[in-house]
This record gives C-alpha cells, structure tokens and sequence, in this order.
C-alpha cells in the first residue's frame, strides 16, 4: 500500500524522511506557525503531522533563517566557522545561529526571531502584538509595503532590483529608514 501511495504522488520508493522549511515565528517543537510571516493557512497547523501524513513519511520543519545557517555551513561561507549568525531576510527578518558547528534553534525553535524585536515606539502594530516591530520596517515585506505606498504595483524582486538601479526615491527612502534601524541589531550580534 505505501508503494502505491508513493508512487500516485511521484514519491520514490526509498524515500528516508523529507524536511520542510517554513518562516516562523513557531508555537512550539517546530510544528506550529504563527505571527505575521507565517504561510497563510498555516497558522496553528500541526505541520509535522500534516506534512507526514500526506508523504508517508517522517518529516522535519525547520526555521527558514536556520536553514539557511545550516545550507552557508554545509557548502557556504561559514564551512569554515564553527560560530556564526546570518541574518536573513525572507518573508520576514530572521536570524540562523551556527554554535559550535550545530543550528541553534531555542526552547522552541524561534532563537533569532529578531524580527519582532521591538524597535520603533508607538510604531505600526504588527501581529505578535507588539507595536513597532523591527520586522514591520526591515524585511522585504516592509519594502514592498514601501513601494505599493508610493504607487508601485511590481514589487517583486526583479521589478525591486530595477528600480534600485535606477535609484527610485522610495527605495532610497526605505534604506534610509531601515538602515538605522538594523544597524544596532547587526552591532549587537557582532
């Protein structure tokens, strides 16, 4: 039976365990999402069991910016260091930490979760209840949220890179705010 259910999904025979990378913040384990960049319909989805049970197999979830600490370790910049941070800027602003040559990952999978650091007072709500978050200023979804303020319909990353080589004065606008703001965050981390 679990041939079959391998085959009619594509899945080869042998199949040893799948890993899935999803954007926290997490509940809990690595299996639950929650907070502004989770996947939409994700949200208090046991992802582990879900993701499991559709590949008739045992599945892992990782944090995206913690896998992609793991992948600049493995074959990367940091192969060659056994402690590192990177920051990363996916749907939200994440951190990958590396100690001593393993992901670190927190009680709950959320160590670097820098995004929902508060950083601007008084500022825009972001849904980890918090005002102000860093994330809702420094992360691509903020730069996008920039440009459709400023009458941008193409904010994807193409139409982002051309309108930053043309220097469009939202673009510039966003790294002159956004910039200040990272800046201490980086200083800490160092």
């Amino acid at each position: 039976e679990l041939k079959r259910a391998r085959a009619a999904r594509g899945l080869p025979e042998r199949l040893l365990g799948c890993g899935v990378v999803m954007p926290g913040p997490f509940d809990f384990e690595g299996t639950m999402t929650v907070g502004s960049t989770a996947l939409p319909g994700w949200t208090g989805r046991d992802v582990t069991a879900l993701m499991s049970a559709a590949l008739a197999t045992s599945v892992t979830v990782e944090n995206d910016a913690t896998a992609a600490a793991v992948g600049e370790h493995l074959y990367g910049l940091g192969r060659n260091l056994r402690h590192f941070c990177l920051v990363y800027f996916g749907l939200g602003l994440g951190l990958g930490l590396m100690l001593g040559g393993e992901p670190f990952r927190g009680a709950h999978g959320n160590a670097g979760e820098l995004g929902h650091i508060p950083a601007v007072p008084n500022g825009p709500p972001c849904v980890c209840g918090r005002e102000g978050c860093l994330e809702r200023h420094v992360s691509p979804s903020a730069l996008q949220e920039t440009l459709r303020q400023a009458g941008v319909t193409q904010v994807d990353a193409a139409s982002i890179a051309g309108l930053h080589a043309e220097g469009h004065p939202a673009i510039a606008g966003w790294i002159a705010e956004a910039g200040p703001l990272l800046a201490p965050v980086l200083a800490m981390l160092e």
